[in-house]
């Protein structure tokens, strides 16, 4: 349909009491959802299920049309985006986990120095080092992972009703 811009509305059974809501344009294309997720701006299952032409509890909508939806997905290059976005989270997730331990050793190191079990602090200077390392490792992740998931904003629109607020 050239000229004209088709639009999907579903209605998801969630956990909820209400259904979410999942709309889509195919042309351009984007997707919002009125679930939790979505409303922080982070993927849901609610669209990544329906993107791959699945139906995540569908109760209203015309589910004839959910290759269409995995076909325009395809064609806008959403999933690179949302590969590009899983990525990056698992990267800021291990730079956070060697962050907190880091923390927990420096944290440990401190108290042992202060409760006067080590003679020196070389053992908290190294720490506070192995600390300052994994946090500077760790902000270039945060980093990614906020590039990643504008990008994806760019297709994962806000719920219209959060738009509306």
């Amino acid at each position: 349909m050239s000229g004209s811009r088709e639009e999907l509305t579903y209605f998801i059974k969630g956990s909820s009491p209400d259904p979410y809501i999942v709309q889509i344009s195919l042309s351009p294309f984007s997707i919002s959802c009125t679930c939790v997720a979505a409303g922080h701006n982070v993927p849901c299952k609610h669209r990544t299920i329906i993107l791959q032409g699945g139906d995540p509890g569908i109760i209203k909508g015309d589910t004839s049309k959910l290759t269409s939806v995995n076909e325009a997905a395809e064609a806008s290059g959403v999933f690179g985006l949302l590969n590009d976005y899983d990525s990056a989270k698992s990267a800021e997730k291990f730079a956070s986990s060697l962050s907190d331990k880091a923390f927990k050793k420096y944290r440990d190191a401190r108290l042992r120095l202060l409760q006067g079990q080590l003679k020196t602090d070389k053992v908290v200077v190294k720490a506070m080092g192995e600390l300052d390392a994994s946090i500077e490792a760790l902000v270039p992740a945060i980093e990614k992972t906020k590039a990643a998931q504008k990008a994806l904003g760019e297709v994962y629109m806000p719920s219209y009703m959060e738009a509306a607020r």
